[in-house]
């Protein structure tokens, strides 16, 4: 806001200080309620506060699964529905992987990725200073689970060094699904060059009772800097913008474009299903769980401990040197009165402590 006069950003937290930015209230007042009425007003509210509009909404971007349809139809498989489950995109991924002959992997994922740590009943979002088990049974049984799938070929695993393989493996049709967002199922592709097979979409896979951390959306909007001295210059911008079926990736936010011809003709026919679909079914992101900022070393050893697994290594094995680290670094930031500090000083304390219990771990 203090570089520009309006400009694209993310919606606003309920905590988010907004001084910088220029209230909306007046100029969508001014364009009468059919105007407004064409958002959904669940959406209008991520961009509020106190009552005050701060942000006109663009686009949503809800996570989807991206297939490549050849080498589906090359397994002799069907491609997956709106309502696919869990189950459904694990048979679907071992049917599609093969060691034989040019390999070709099921799915792709990484230590960071919860959706086959969920699928088996491992939550994302379970841990806290009060409840630090790293090393559950339902953990375990997951990366018990998981480490099987490695051994079978399923999973190709992006690290922070293979970023050539990986690429290599999906622009090469070697890969059978990945997860994205709305809009971009050709993320890993040159946006200048078509991609050499087909790519699907579909929503993420249905899983009963996995929290948060699956199911998420990701929302923009177009904001006025409260500094502006042009104010309706800016609104008329993005008045226009808000109009457009192809000014932003994802589902616009105006219900008659995402409803439209012209949208739909953008994105093809099945993919606007499938993300509006996509989009019903998921949290917004600043709905999504902010956890306590003292807790975030614990979930950097849990993801260390699924990336051992995925190394080969024996999951107790893994989550026992975790859960090490966890209660050591537990037992030094628990006195700490972080009521009142600083953002900065409770970091400084965090990091004191992370380093305490993982001196080989990059804290900063």
């Amino acid at each position: 806001a203090g570089k520009y006069d309006c400009f694209s950003w993310y919606s606003i937290g309920a905590e988010q200080n907004t001084d910088a930015l220029l209230s909306l209230n007046s100029f969508l007042d001014a364009e009468g309620p059919a105007f407004a009425q064409d958002f959904p007003p669940e959406l209008l509210d991520q961009y509020r506060q106190a009552g005050d509009l701060f942000g006109l909404p663009t686009s949503s971007q809800p996570q989807i699964m991206a297939y490549n349809a050849d080498l589906l139809a090359k397994h002799g498989l069907e491609p997956p529905s709106n309502e696919w489950t869990f189950d459904d995109f694990i048979q679907l991924a071992a049917a599609a992987a093969s060691t034989e002959g040019e390999k070709s992997y099921g799915f792709m994922t990484s230590e960071w990725d919860s959706l086959l740590l969920a699928g088996r009943g491992a939550q994302l979002y379970d841990i806290s200073p009060e409840n630090a088990r790293i090393d559950t049974p339902e953990m375990l049984s997951a990366l018990t689970w998981l480490g099987e799938l490695k051994q079978t070929g399923m999973l190709l695993v992006q690290g922070q060094d293979n970023w050539e393989e990986i690429n290599d493996a999906i622009t090469s049709g070697r890969v059978a699904f990945w997860t994205t967002q709305a809009g971009q199922p050709d993320y890993y592709f040159n946006p200048f060059e078509e991609p050499p097979y087909q790519i699907g979409a579909a929503p993420m896979p249905a899983i009963q009772d996995a929290g948060y951390g699956i199911n998420w959306a990701m929302t923009r909007g177009n904001f006025i800097a409260h500094s502006n001295q042009n104010p309706q210059a800016c609104w008329t911008w993005i008045k226009f913008l808000s109009e457009q079926p192809n000014a932003y990736p994802g589902v616009p936010a105006r219900l008659s474009v995402a409803d439209s011809p012209a949208w739909k003709a953008q994105v093809g026919e099945r993919n606007a299903e499938v993300y509006r679909f996509a989009l019903a079914n998921a949290t917004p992101a600043s709905e999504m769980p902010n956890p306590d900022r003292t807790v975030w070393p614990l979930y950097t050893w849990r993801s260390q401990a699924v990336s051992a697994v995925l190394k080969g290594e024996d999951p107790e094995d893994a989550l026992a040197a975790s859960q090490d680290k966890a209660e050591t670094y537990l037992a030094c930031i628990q006195p700490v009165e972080t009521a009142g500090m600083s953002d900065e000083d409770v970091q400084k304390e965090v990091v004191r402590c992370a380093r305490q219990a993982d001196p080989s771990g990059q804290w900063q």
